[in-house]
C-alpha cells in the first residue's frame, strides 16, 4: 500500500512538473505581437549625428541551484560561520533549484535584472540615447522556449516602457540559441527583427554587430563543414575573389574615425569563457579562425571590440604595430556575476596568448554589475562604465572610464588606476 501511495505521488508530481515545464515552442504562437515585439531601427541606420548609446550584456535569467548550491563561494563565505544552519538554506535553495532546473524555469536573479534596467532606463533618458545596445544572452536561458523570453520581455516591460520608448539593437548571444533554426532563430527574428550581421552608422563612426555563434557553436548544432562555408561567407573568406560580408562592410567603412565591433564571445577573455577557444566541441579550427579574424580587424585599425558572455567586466588591450585594440567584456546586465581570474590563470592565458603571437594584456577586471555609455566625435571616442549596486538610490558609481583617440596613443583607465 505504501509502495503504491509513493508511485502515485511521483506520477502526481511528474505530470504536474510537465504541464509546467518551460517546452520549446515558438513565441508567435504563444503571445500577442503587441507584447513580443521590440522597439527597433531599421537594420543598417546611418544616424545623421554621433549620437551617444548604451550598452549591456548578459541579462538573462539563471539557476539558482547551480548558483547557491554548487558555488564554491557560497560554501567558503563568513557566512557559513556567522549564521546557523546556514547550510540548510543552501540545501534547501539548491533542492528548489534543481526543481525549477528540471521544469526548465529559471529562478535566480531577478532583483539584480531589473536593478540594471533601472539603471539603463534612466541613464538613457539623462544622455538621450539613440538605442540600447544588448550584446547577448537577453532569454533567460534558452531562445527555443518561448516562457524563457517573456521572462526578459516582462522584466523590460513592468514598471516603465523602456521597450517601447528606446531602440533596443540585439548581438545574439549563445543563450538566445539562434543555431536552432526549428525554434531558436524564429523567436530571436519574431521579437527583435534584426539580422545576424548589420550595422549601425554615425558620421564618423560604424558599429558592425556579429554574430560569433557561427563560430564558437556551444549547443552543437552546426558540423564543422559548415561552419567554415559560414565563417568564410560572413567574417573571413577563403577565396580572395569573393569577399565575406565583414570584409565588405570593413572596405566599405574604412574612412570613418571609429569603428567598433560587438559580438557575443570575446575573443580574448582571462575567465571561464576563455576556453571556448580551445574547446573542439564548439567548431572546427577555432584557434585559426580568431588569428584571421584578428588579423582582419587590425588591417582595418578597429579600435573597440565588445564581448559579453563573461559575467563580469574586463578590459584587455591588444598592442600591434603602432596601434593598440580594446577588447571590453561587459558581462554585468544582471545575470549571475562570476568570480576574477586568478593571477595564476592570468599568467597562463597571457603566455598563451604570446605563444600564439598576441600582445595581450589585461588592465582591469571588476566584479560587479555594470553598462557603458558611448560618446565620440570626430577625434575622440569616449567609455564610461558604470557599477550598479542599488545604492543610494540606484545611483550609477563610474567604475572606469576609456577615452580613444583619433589619431593619438589612447589614454587608458582615467578612473581606477
Amino acid at each position: 500500500m505504501l509502495f503504491k501511495k509513493i508511485l502515485t505521488c511521483l506520477i502526481v508530481t511528474a505530470l504536474l512538473l510537465n504541464l509546467s515545464c518551460a517546452t520549446k515552442g515558438l513565441v508567435s504562437e504563444k503571445y500577442d505581437e503587441s507584447f513580443y515585439r521590440v522597439k527597433k531601427l531599421l537594420p543598417d541606420t546611418k544616424f545623421e549625428e554621433n549620437e551617444p548609446f548604451i550598452v549591456i550584456s548578459d541579462n538573462q535569467a539563471a539557476f539558482r541551484g547551480y548558483h547557491m548550491a554548487l558555488s564554491k563561494d557560497r560554501w567558503t563565505s563568513p557566512w557559513m560561520l556567522a549564521v546557523p544552519f546556514y547550510q540548510l538554506y543552501l540545501l534547501g535553495n539548491g533542492a528548489v533549484g534543481v526543481l525549477n532546473f528540471l521544469r526548465h524555469k529559471p529562478d535566480y536573479g531577478h532583483n539584480n535584472r531589473l536593478m540594471v534596467r533601472d539603471a539603463i532606463y534612466e541613464a538613457a533618458g539623462q544622455t538621450d540615447a539613440a538605442f540600447i545596445l544588448d550584446i547577448g544572452d537577453i532569454a533567460a536561458h534558452d531562445g527555443r522556449r518561448p516562457e524563457h523570453w517573456k521572462m526578459f520581455l516582462d522584466d523590460y516591460h513592468a514598471d516603465h516602457p523602456i521597450l517601447k520608448e528606446i531602440p533596443f539593437l540585439p548581438v545574439i548571444g549563445n543563450h538566445d540559441s539562434a543555431n536552432d533554426t526549428t525554434y531558436g532563430w524564429p523567436n530571436y527574428h519574431a521579437i527583435f527583427g534584426y539580422p545576424r550581421f548589420y550595422t549601425v552608422e554615425f558620421p564618423d563612426g560604424v558599429i558592425f554587430i556579429l554574430d560569433s555563434n557561427f563560430i564558437i557553436d556551444q549547443r552543437d548544432k552546426l558540423d564543422d563543414d559548415y561552419q567554415d562555408e559560414l565563417f568564410s561567407k560572413w567574417f573571413v573568406s577563403q577565396d580572395s575573389a569573393n569577399k565575406s560580408w565583414l570584409e565588405n562592410r570593413l572596405a566599405q567603412y574604412k574612412d570613418k574615425s571609429f569603428k567598433i565591433v560587438a559580438m557575443h564571445h570575446p575573443l580574448f577573455s582571462f575567465n571561464k569563457h576563455h576556453h571556448d577557444w580551445y574547446d573542439p566541441g564548439n567548431g572546427n579550427t577555432l584557434l585559426e579562425k580568431r588569428k584571421k579574424l584578428v588579423d582582419l580587424f587590425e588591417r582595418y585599425e578597429i579600435q573597440l571590440v565588445l564581448s559579453g558572455h563573461d559575467h563580469l567586466y574586463q578590459h584587455n588591450l591588444l598592442k600591434y604595430d603602432n596601434h593598440e585594440m580594446h577588447f571590453i567584456v561587459g558581462g554585468g546586465g544582471g545575470g549571475a556575476l562570476r568570480s576574477l581570474a586568478k593571477d595564476d590563470n592570468i599568467s597562463e592565458y597571457s603566455k598563451q596568448f604570446s605563444d600564439q603571437g598576441f600582445d595581450i594584456v589585461q588592465l582591469k577586471q571588476q566584479k560587479m554589475y555594470h553598462y557603458f555609455e558611448i560618446n565620440f566625435d570626430k577625434r575622440r571616442l569616449k567609455l564610461d562604465i558604470y557599477e550598479v549596486t542599488g545604492n543610494n538610490g540606484n545611483q550609477p558609481k563610474l567604475a572606469d572610464r576609456i577615452v580613444i583617440d583619433d589619431d593619438a596613443i589612447p589614454e587608458m583607465n582615467e578612473v581606477g588606476k
